[in-house]
């Protein structure tokens, strides 16, 4: 499942490989003037909620963060706020999180390789 969102001159992608209720996929992030911020996704889905650990390159080195969506048939929304770092691993305020990044489901048919 791939889902598309754009703002202003800003893409975003998502694409989900559900197995059950594990996850895997990838998400990048293309800022206007600003080098591309990718990497995989891992989690589990409950429901139709995906809670997963993003890992991701920036700056030459790796980070990860916990991500949230929510997927419906034609959408996904992802859970948005201020961020906190604990050992390592960037997580959403809870006081701050809400689900306000909407991506839209597009038509893709490429396969996995080794996620």
């Amino acid at each position: 499942e791939v889902f598309y969102s754009g703002k202003e001159k800003n893409t975003f992608f998502v694409m989900f490989y559900l197995q059950g209720k594990f996850v895997t996929g990838y998400l990048e992030h293309h800022f206007y003037n600003t080098p591309i911020i990718f990497g995989q996704l891992e989690g589990e889905k409950k429901g139709n909620v995906i809670k997963a650990q993003y890992n991701y390159f920036l700056d030459g080195g790796t980070k990860s963060q916990l991500v949230e969506f929510i997927l419906y048939d034609q959408f996904a929304v992802q859970k948005t706020g201020e961020l906190e770092e604990k050992n390592g691993i960037q997580f959403l305020n809870p006081a701050t999180a809400k689900y306000t990044d909407t991506f839209t489901r597009v038509f893709c048919n490429i396969k996995p390789i080794n996620i």
